[in-house]
């Protein structure tokens, strides 16, 4: 409990210093005048997209040394302990006029009183 309230409070306090840092640089572009601050958010977005290509080159090799978290489709470690098909048994309540279709279902007809 203790340890999810510190990552909650580091998380804040991260946006906090982001948007401190965002509001930071507009205006100082805004005192910079039209032509300098296009010339910097040329400089910022070199910069950004060096960090972005940075970010991304290290995710994969952390992927592909198998460190890194894969799910979902495409993973590069599927999930092999479910069996297949996995069948899923439900419920569904629906009115008269209501169309369901699917497969291993229970169809219960709710009646309004």
């Amino acid at each position: 409990m203790e340890r999810a309230l510190g990552v909650r409070i580091a998380g804040m306090v991260a946006a906090l210093v982001l948007g401190m840092g965002l509001v930071a640089v507009g205006v100082f572009l805004v005192r910079q005048g039209l032509d300098r601050s296009a010339q910097w958010a040329s400089v910022f977005g070199v910069f950004l997209n060096l960090v972005g290509v940075l970010t991304a080159l290290f995710s994969a090799w952390m992927i592909w040394r198998g460190r890194g978290v894969a799910t979902g489709i495409g993973s590069a470690r599927p999930d092999t302990t479910q069996r297949y098909p996995r069948v899923v048994n439900q419920s569904v309540h629906c009115g008269s006029d209501a169309y369901v279709a699917g497969r291993d279902q229970t169809i219960v007809r709710h009646t309004w009183r």
